[in-house]
Order: structure tokens, then sequence, then C-alpha cells
């Protein structure tokens, strides 16, 4: 994306005891409709704008995995899951809870040396930012959805204008919306 921050943005679980700050804008930031992020987040369609890994900075960040990312003592990866094997992946991805509060605040994709961050999860604006602001997320206009992915298995049909793919965007066949 070539848009860049004008100020770092916030994620956190519900109690903020898993927080982080983002410092440069998302790889990609579209809407998935794949069936593993409806499973992930409990609804017809998923938004996680995907960060690389060092413009995440999470907040107490004092535990070192495996893979050398550092981060906080909170930070609990839930591996995913292999639907063909019934068995958790071996790819080292899933999804990152608070092990606090249990709040999921996006995933892990060592694939891409990413996190896919959930947009609800990032701070909003409150009455100090004026009524036309309040309750929307700061950094919209950089974390907003360019495309769909995976629009032939979404649960809803989504009429906006946004170009639609078969598989991931840009990389896959374009359906017809």
């Amino acid at each position: 994306m070539s848009q860049s921050l004008s100020e770092p943005l916030h994620v956190h679980c519900m109690c903020k005891a898993l927080f982080a700050t983002v410092v440069a804008p998302p790889m990609f930031s579209g809407y998935c409709h794949c069936t593993r992020c409806q499973r992930r987040q409990g609804a017809p369609v998923g938004h996680s704008p995907m960060f690389p890994i060092p413009a995440v900075k999470w907040d107490n960040a004092t535990k070192t995995l495996d893979t050398g990312n550092v981060v906080p003592e909170t930070y609990k990866l839930v591996s995913g899951w292999d639907t063909k094997t019934n068995a958790p992946n071996t790819s080292g991805s899933g999804a990152i809870e608070c092990a606090q509060c249990g709040g999921r605040v996006g995933a892990y994709i060592p694939q891409m040396q990413a996190y896919g961050l959930f947009s609800a999860n990032f701070e909003r604006h409150d009455a100090s930012d004026g009524a036309e602001k309040e309750g929307k997320i700061k950094g919209w206009n950089v974390l907003k959805p360019t495309a769909h992915s995976f629009y032939g298995t979404r649960v809803i049909d989504v009429k906006d204008g946004l170009k639609k793919y078969e598989g991931f965007a840009g990389y896959s066949a374009e359906v017809a919306e």
C-alpha cells in the first residue's frame, strides 16, 4: 500500500494487557471470506490488515519466541488447524490471543512474515475528537479495505464496488460482484 501513517496506530485486546503500536502502513488491507477467517473470527467476513512483523511493536515485550519475535507475557499463539489432517498445523501460523482476557487481536502468518491484525481492535476516536469522528477507527484512511479475497466461499454478498477475487486479491481470478 502506498499511503503512510501520519502517526502510529494502536491495537489491543479488551483488557489492554496485549497492546501493540503499529508504525508502518499495511502491506495489504482487504476483506477475507475464506472459511479459516470465518471460523477464526466467528463472522461471515474478516478484515485483518497485514503488517510486516517489524512494523508491529508489542508493549512490555520481554518474551522471545522460537521465531525470534519478541512479545509480551500476555501474548498467546493458538495454533491454526489443518482441516485435511484434523490436527494443529505445522506452519507455525495461528491466532494471537491475550492470555489474560482471551481477546483475539489477530493472526501470525509466518509464510508472509506478517501479522494480520483485526481492524475492530484498533483504537477509535472518542468524543474529544468531535461527533463526526467519535467511534470510528483511527487511521481508517490507511486501514480501509481495497478488495475482497476468497469471495467464492462468502457467506454474504457484498456490493461495495471493491474488486472481488476467487483466492488472494491480485493473485487469483477476479469474480463478478
